[in-house]
């Protein structure tokens, strides 16, 4: 990692960020998910856009930690609210991937979702403190980084309630056809009622399933650990299913502790 401070540019260098024990269910999708952040941060370095300088392993140049004012305490995610400091002072950010840290996670429901909230909390944080880089048209932190973000959690929040809408209104029409058929004594389903043609919605859907399992095996084929069993085609498409469906929820949950000012731990 020292190697990368040759270049009086560089600011920070972060790491490989595995997770260490994946003894229960949540433990290993978690681990799923690190492979996957770490193959995207390397993807980001190339653009010089790495967002994040995770607590577990980084390096700091004194000299930029010095400039910038050091960490924000009152930031729950001080080690994004860094990052975009140092991108916003000019200061580049590097990934040195061979370079290893393995962070013990949440093995509990709750614990993941505080987590989750703290990180999203944190991150809300940070997009408003630093909302002007976009009309400033500060390097890459005002042309992608940040809209990244926002964009990011504007689809979430869109994808919850699309989601929603269609169940509610699945309901009710069901529902209400089935009372209305009852009452008038005729069949609840009929021959024409079945439709077999796939709509828009459901075919985009199958897209971004096919892109993102072919995005996570990708990831995973590019973190060799011998000493950890592969995961399984049951944990790799819950992963894919549930684990990432149930981070729009979460969103909505850190938005509203946001809005009401709930920052704390």
């Amino acid at each position: 990692m020292v190697g990368f401070f040759n270049d009086p540019q560089v600011g920070a260098v972060t790491s490989t960020v595995l997770v260490k024990k994946r003894d229960n269910f949540i433990e290993k999708l978690q681990s799923i998910e690190y492979k996957v952040i770490k193959f995207s941060r390397k993807l980001l370095e190339f653009i010089d856009s790495i967002y994040v300088t995770p607590g577990p392993l980084a390096v700091y140049r004194r000299k930029a930690f010095e400039e910038i004012g050091r960490f924000d305490a009152k930031n729950l995610a001080e080690d994004i609210e860094i990052t975009w400091n140092l991108q916003a002072n000019n200061w580049k950010i590097r990934m040195c991937v061979p370079s290893r840290v393995y962070s013990v996670t949440p093995n509990k429901i709750k614990d993941w979702v505080k987590q989750r909230n703290r990180w999203n909390i944190g991150g809300l944080q940070t997009i408003f403190k630093y909302r002007k880089s976009v009309l400033n048209r500060q390097g890459m932190l005002g042309f992608f980084i940040v809209p990244f973000f926002v964009l990011s959690w504007l689809l979430g929040l869109f994808g919850i309630f699309i989601l929603g809408y269609r169940i509610i209104r699945e309901v009710v029409v069901d529902f209400l056809s089935t009372k209305y058929s009852i009452e008038a004594q005729t069949a609840i389903l009929a021959l024409r009622d079945i439709n077999l043609t796939p709509n828009v919605l459901i075919f985009l859907g199958l897209i971004l399933f096919l892109f993102g399992l072919l995005f996570t095996l990708v990831a995973l084929s590019n973190v060799k650990e011998k000493q950890y069993p592969r995961q399984g085609v049951f944990t790799l498409g819950f992963y894919l299913i549930f684990y990432l469906l149930a981070y729009p929820i979460i969103l909505i949950i850190s938005l509203a502790k946001f809005l009401k000012r709930r920052t704390s731990w």
